[in-house]
């Protein structure tokens, strides 16, 4: 078979969650025997679009620029952008003589590039396969004009792969879908060797690496944070990590100046994760206060360490709390209740192991797992 993955970016060109799920995934399908075609919208350096062992990487960003002109920021937030796109695709999908019985679409973004890939599969009457990840699917689908995309492409799509009981359960209610035309594929965590404790409980660390952005609630974070540090009267740190989001710069970097300012030392800011890893062995707990996150690296590989784990009621979490242990679900957005989960931190001196919790997350979230359910998913398909 012949796989046609289209995406703006892709590891290993740029660093992320979903484009590393992108890779790995095309990996697998490669090594079942398939033939792989990425198609990258964005620009990359032309001597690293070469042939990788079945897996064959294809630049449309020069394709894109003849057509509109300087690629700027605004054409990615227009439909002119993703017309040219789709125009490009049909172009070379039908110079290239697909075939309905070898050849599937895969999207990974469902309501862009996953709304171009359904055109194109209704087009040239393709199967295609949409893969729900990241939280970019969860906000979008609180924008009626993206939720509209989203309908189409679930509506219409051979199956629909998923990384959680929650968007199965919105999606199956939103749009009256069977549940029979999903698929739930969890993303494997990454090994990780289980650090030895060396926490200060006189003043407890919180670790995150959710960066500065809105979606991941950040801003949510801080409020909780301020709360508790005037609570216990600076007896309390916070470890953030992650790279600023374009989006409202301005904004991050006055509070990055403030939090500098007002808590000097207890506040410690990393934009590029060199330490994170290393913070698991001193961190009483892990923060993850995001609004929209389906099934994030970042929480799972923490889930797998011994220490206490904060997180918000979103992905994959509510169906697994009552099975973990060490772990307290807040609702999204609500400043208050991650307060007070963080104070229960602060107040409570035990320090358990978590080495039940980590067999279950290693053994559901584990590479054999999805290597197994991508078989069936080709089987089916």
């Amino acid at each position: 078979m012949k796989f046609h993955i289209l995406t703006d970016r892709i590891a290993p060109y740029h660093i992320g969650g979903l484009e590393n799920s992108i890779l790995r995934i095309a990996k697998i399908l490669r090594d079942m025997g398939n033939e792989i075609f990425i198609y990258i919208t964005d620009e990359i350096v032309q001597e690293e679009c070469t042939d990788l062992n079945n897996i064959y990487f294809i630049g449309l960003y020069q394709s894109i620029e003849e057509l509109l002109g300087p690629i700027e920021e605004v054409y990615k937030r227009n439909n002119l952008y993703f017309r040219a796109i789709y125009h490009i695709m049909h172009n070379k999908l039908s110079y290239h003589g697909v075939n309905k019985e070898d050849d599937i679409l895969l999207s990974f973004y469902i309501s862009s590039f996953g709304f171009v890939q359904q055109r194109l599969a209704d087009s040239i009457n393709l199967r295609h396969i949409a893969f729900v990840r990241g939280s970019d699917y969860s906000m979008d689908m609180h924008i009626p004009s993206k939720m509209s995309c989203i309908q189409y492409v679930c509506s219409n799509c051979s199956l629909i792969v998923t990384t959680n009981c929650e968007q199965i359960d919105n999606l199956s209610r939103a749009f009256n879908i069977s549940r029979e035309h999903f698929y739930l594929c969890y993303n494997p965590v990454c090994e990780m060797k289980t650090q030895k404790i060396q926490m200060n409980k006189e003043t407890p660390l919180f670790i995150t690496d959710v960066g500065y952005s809105w979606k991941k609630g950040t801003h949510i974070l801080f409020k909780a944070f301020e709360m508790l540090y005037n609570k216990t009267e600076g007896k309390c740190r916070l470890y953030i990590c992650g790279s600023t989001t374009a989006s409202e710069k301005k904004y991050w970097e006055r509070e990055r100046t403030r939090l500098k300012d007002t808590y000097k030392q207890n506040v410690n800011l990393d934009d590029y994760n060199y330490n994170f890893e290393e913070m698991y062995s001193k961190a009483s707990a892990y923060v993850f206060p995001s609004l929209a996150e389906g099934c994030s690296n970042a929480l799972l590989k923490s889930l797998t360490q011994n220490i206490l784990v904060i997180t918000t009621e979103t992905g994959f979490v509510p169906e697994l709390k009552n099975v973990l242990t060490g772990i307290s679900c807040v609702k999204p957005a609500d400043a208050n209740e991650l307060y007070y989960a963080m104070l229960g931190v602060v107040e409570s001196s035990i320090c358990d192991n978590y080495k039940d919790r980590r067999k279950i997350i290693r053994d559901l979230f584990s590479a054999e797992r999805e290597r197994e359910i991508l078989k069936k998913i080709v089987k089916a398909i």
